[in-house]
């Protein structure tokens, strides 16, 4: 009875009931899980930690990418929206950005000639074996990994073959699994891939 005055007493001053406590460390922890597992899925970390947007935009982001696909439980969005604004929200402090050397930028990112002299028809069925259960049958994406059709990275040998034989992000490395001869065999097969 005593409580139920209470409340009475808070409703009738403009008050409201209390609302339950939520426990913030946690509901952090669950945005930045959630973020791991589905957003670092195909964008490095640098691309969302180098970012200032407010909540709007970063509902906006997180709307286009799960159309686009990406796999976040409705359950998870709100952790993952409270986990972006927060860390990320345009009042943070600027990051602090890394001066490139032009010359160095060029030749990483134009490729010089291939050295790769690949079969096509062997990379089609490793491919298969290998990769096609996260990046779908016919490298356009998958549930669990990203498009690999037309990507930059095929024209880059060096970060190509170290993202096979290492892994990136949460794809496995497959040193152990697939020798050098056949990295040039699935190269050959995943530049022969066009969108539609």
């Amino acid at each position: 009875m005593f409580v139920f005055a209470l409340m009475l007493a808070s409703l009738a001053a403009g008050q409201g009931p209390e609302k339950p406590m939520v426990d913030d460390e946690d509901a952090d922890m669950t945005g930045r899980q959630t973020f791991v597992e589905n957003c670092l899925i195909c964008h490095g970390e640098d691309m969302t930690t180098n970012q200032r947007l407010t909540t709007k935009q970063w509902t906006s982001e997180v709307e286009k990418m799960v159309g686009w696909g990406a796999p976040v439980a409705q359950e998870k969005k709100a952790a993952l929206l409270a986990y972006l604004s927060s860390s990320y929200s345009e009042k943070s402090a600027a990051p602090k950005l890394d001066r490139a050397d032009l010359r160095g930028l060029i030749r990483a990112e134009v490729p010089g000639e291939s050295t790769s002299h690949g079969d096509a028809t062997k990379g089609g069925l490793l491919y298969t074996q290998h990769c096609a259960t996260c990046h779908g049958p016919a490298g356009m994406g998958g549930d669990l990994g990203p498009n690999l059709v037309e990507r930059s990275i095929l024209l880059k040998e060096t970060a190509y073959h170290e993202a096979v034989r290492k892994g990136v992000r949460r794809m496995p490395g497959f040193s152990n699994v697939i020798k050098a001869q056949a990295e040039d065999d699935l190269l050959a097969w995943l530049r022969s891939r066009r969108t539609p």
